[in-house]
């Protein structure tokens, strides 16, 4: 679909709560959530996973900073995996944090995070049917440092059919992969100035680059997002976590 509008034309607002009730994401869509810091991005994406257990599903958030209290807060009574079990979780477990224990050095702890969301991610391609979310999207793709872009791709690329969701946090657009936008069905991003970013945003399908980037530069506060659909059919909007 491609949506045809004014460059200067501003979206429509829309409380979050009425966006939670009328978004509609289904199983093997996969979304995007880009904002900096201190911005919500995982207090976000906790109660947007929530539609996807409440419809069934089964969710993995991949958590690779050490320490992050936001996620004892906003992830109470969710079961915290530090290794991933042969055959994955059991079936009760639809809440799950995959959050490997810190090493003796940095080296070492990326190296422990590399197999142990490396053995996950080729496992969850196999079995299908899940909702995997990627915390750290630039810190889990670039060869620099995890390095799982292939498994993070495949992902991405076989898991609308599949019955796989992916789900992707980043600080910027341009940090994420090509292959990752040319799959996203649902993208929420907050204010930047960047101009690769923009660049980057005019890459999903059926938007006018120029279009969300005026919008984007006219949202007042860090936790205003604008809304995408991308490959769907509803229209932008921006909304505000907070609302």
């Amino acid at each position: 679909m491609t949506v045809t509008r004014n460059a200067l034309a501003t979206y429509p607002r829309q409380s979050w709560r009425d966006h939670m009730r009328t978004l509609n994401w289904e199983q093997g869509d996969h979304l995007l959530i880009s904002a900096p810091t201190k911005a919500g991005k995982t207090t976000m994406m906790s109660t947007l996973v929530e539609k996807r257990v409440n419809a069934g599903g089964h969710v993995v958030v991949m958590v690779s900073k050490m320490k992050d209290p936001t996620f004892k807060n906003e992830f109470k009574g969710w079961d915290i995996l530090r290794s991933w079990p042969k055959g994955g979780p059991k079936t009760w477990q639809n809440r799950v944090l995959l959050w490997p224990e810190p090493q003796a050095t940095t080296r070492a702890t990326i190296e422990n995070q590399r197999e142990v969301f490396g053995t996950a991610l080729n496992e969850i391609t196999r079995q299908g049917h899940r909702t995997v979310v990627i915390d750290e999207s630039l810190w889990m793709n670039d060869p620099k440092l995890v390095g799982l872009s292939t498994e993070i791709g495949a992902m991405h690329y076989f898991g609308r059919s599949a019955g796989i969701t992916m789900v992707d946090l980043t600080q910027r657009p341009a940090w994420i992969p090509v292959i990752i936008y040319s799959s996203v069905t649902h993208a929420y991003v907050s204010k930047t100035l960047h101009r690769e970013d923009h660049k980057r945003l005019a890459e999903l399908g059926g938007i006018d680059g120029k279009e969300v980037a005026e919008n984007l530069m006219r949202l007042p506060t860090r936790h205003d997002y604008v809304y995408l659909n991308p490959l769907g059919d509803a229209s932008p909007v921006v909304v505000n976590t907070r609302k």
